[in-house]
This record gives C-alpha cells, sequence and structure tokens, in this order.
C-alpha cells in the first residue's frame, strides 16, 4: 500500500462544501463526514493498547454508540487515512472556514 496512490474522494469532496460560503446545514455535514474519516483512523481495538495509553484515553463515545462499537480498521489503512487527512493543506481546508467570519 503506497501513502501516495491513496485517495478518498468522499473527504476530498465533502472537503469543498467546508467553505465559508456554503450554507451552514452544508458545512457543518461536509465537517462531520470528514471529522468522522479521522475519528475512524484513530479508533483502535482493544488489544493494541500500549503501556502508555489508558484504555479511558482510547475509548471514543458518540451519542449513538455506533462508532466506537465498530471494529478497528487494520493499523495499515489506519495510517493510510491519517497521512490523507493530515497533509497540511486538507487541515487547513477543514479548520480555517471555522475561524473565517
Amino acid at each position: 500500500l503506497e501513502f501516495q496512490e491513496v485517495k478518498f474522494p468522499l473527504y476530498s469532496r465533502a472537503l469543498q462544501f467546508c467553505s465559508k460560503d456554503q450554507d451552514s446545514f452544508v458545512r457543518v455535514t461536509a465537517m462531520n463526514i470528514c471529522l468522522n474519516t479521522l475519528r475512524i483512523a484513530v479508533v483502535t481495538g482493544d488489544d493494541e493498547t500500549d503501556g502508555n495509553a489508558s484504555k479511558a484515553g482510547l475509548s471514543f463515545k458518540s451519542p449513538d454508540a455506533a462508532l466506537h462499537k465498530s471494529v478497528a480498521l487494520p493499523l495499515r489503512e489506519r495510517m493510510a487515512i491519517a497521512r490523507y487527512v493530515c497533509v497540511p493543506e486538507r487541515v487547513e481546508s477543514l479548520v480555517s472556514p471555522m475561524f473565517m467570519k
């Protein structure tokens, strides 16, 4: 798996709707898609807890309790998602509309 070849078209498209010019409902929905994509990358299995992290620190709660009960992706796939999502230009596209008026 080459990280440079990994594409997430849903994430890329959602980023386009995060701009301040979009309707607030559309923008919040797009941000939710982006943040849930990132959240998938950090959900780990119970057996992956290292000595420095407590299980309480790795448990994620959601209102419907659906995400944190899902099966964690293998580390390789989570790393691919994290590397794609955390490219500085993509992070800027996601967070800058929150700080602009």
